[in-house]
């Protein structure tokens, strides 16, 4: 703390002579990755770095203090090199409270549930984290569809694994959505409580008359919001773990209305999600690049008045935000949606809040049977 308090100096005039995160390596480069308009404080400063590490690494205390000191190295990705097979034994091996030598623990977690006053913790098995997940899924590499589907039928066979199925949902869910062409995708309105990190409820009663496109798109995995073009026709992955809250997105570009829809997609299976307030700091990201895009006003063609010429009054480029969470048909009874903290903060310039939605993605066919 005190390290970070010198490192923000009141009195400019009498800089330090020396760093003092010079022994924490990246942590300032972090620090300024994600500074915005103004430098944060001592504790708003280690809330990032915390939030940071737990996001990357999960909840064990030694990953979270390693992380905060020295985050861009600290990372298990020679340990994310595993098989399905090795991963249906750990599985089946933490579901029934044993431990499996295949399997570092780096890669997998049990974590504690507590089904209610005088009754027994139950645990279920979760990856260390979403960065952790989608580290071991690229590992794993691209799997056909009829591979993801097997995947979910044996976690779903598991209570205590259940919540592994989601990540293997991913990469058929970005299938769907972007390869897919007919009718457009339905959408249930999801209600929240208003506070700043608000719980969205999913109410079926609430007829949504906006709908998804399903139409074939071109994707991309991207690295950096700065270095991508953005374009009505795209399907966006990132292709970094540095994205929180985001699995996805597209975008509608109105240029001569000087106007965005921003559609950020999250892909669960999970009852509750949540996700890390670094992601509305990338939704801002997106919104400013779409701003940017419409800022020059479109050409439009003089028009005599009276002998003098006049053009239409400028508009503000303005991008409005959706967010969608993609689960499996029949997963949406009783789902909730919690945003990190930090929904009704840094909204003055981009405002990263808008209309929750969900969208259901049949895995089975008529038949009953698997569709992937």
């Amino acid at each position: 703390m005190d390290a970070l308090r010198k490192t923000y100096p009141q009195d400019e005039t009498n800089p330090l002579e020396t760093d003092p995160l010079e022994p924490f390596p990246g942590v300032r480069a972090f620090l300024n990755d994600l500074q915005e308009d103004i430098a944060p404080s001592a504790e708003e400063a280690l809330d990032y770095l915390l939030e940071a590490a737990i996001d990357r690494f999960g909840y064990s205390p030694r990953d979270v203090f390693t992380a905060v000191f020295d985050f861009p190295s600290t990372t298990h990705q020679q340990t994310f090199r595993i098989s399905f097979a090795e991963l249906e034994v750990a599985v089946s091996a933490l579901a029934i409270g044993r431990v499996t030598p295949q399997l570092s623990h780096e890669i997998l977690a049990l974590s504690p549930v507590y089904p209610g006053l005088y009754l027994n913790v139950e645990w279920k098995v979760e990856f260390k984290s979403d960065w952790v997940a989608k580290c071991v899924l690229e590992a794993l590499g691209e799997a056909e569809d009829h591979e993801v589907g097997r995947q979910i039928s044996f976690f779903k066979r598991f209570p205590e694994a259940k919540g592994l199925a989601r990540y293997f949902l991913e990469p058929f869910a970005h299938r769907e959505l972007s390869q897919m062409e007919g009718q457009p995708w339905p959408l249930f309105n999801m209600a929240s409580d208003e506070l700043d990190s608000p719980r969205f409820v999913i109410d079926k009663e609430v007829h949504v008359g906006l709908r998804y496109a399903k139409v074939k798109r071109n994707v991309i995995k991207f690295e950096s919001i700065a270095d991508t073009s953005l374009d009505n026709s795209t399907y966006y992955i990132p292709d970094s773990p540095t994205f929180p809250l985001l699995d996805a997105f597209t975008v509608e570009l109105h240029p001569s209305k000087r106007s965005a829809v921003l559609w950020v997609i999250q892909i669960t299976t999970s009852r509750s999600h949540g996700g890390s307030a670094l992601g509305y700091q990338k939704v801002r990201s997106i919104m400013t690049k779409l701003k940017e895009m419409l800022g020059k006003p479109p050409t439009k063609r003089k028009r005599t008045v009276n002998a003098q010429t006049a053009s239409e009054p400028s508009v503000e480029p303005s991008v409005e935000v959706r967010y969608v969470l993609v689960v499996s048909k029949g997963e949406s009874n009783n789902l909730e949606w919690r945003f990190p903290k930090g929904w009704n903060k840094n909204v003055a310039r981009d405002d990263h809040r808008g209309d929750v939605y969900c969208l259901e993605i049949p895995l089975v066919d008529q038949k009953g049977s698997l569709r992937i």
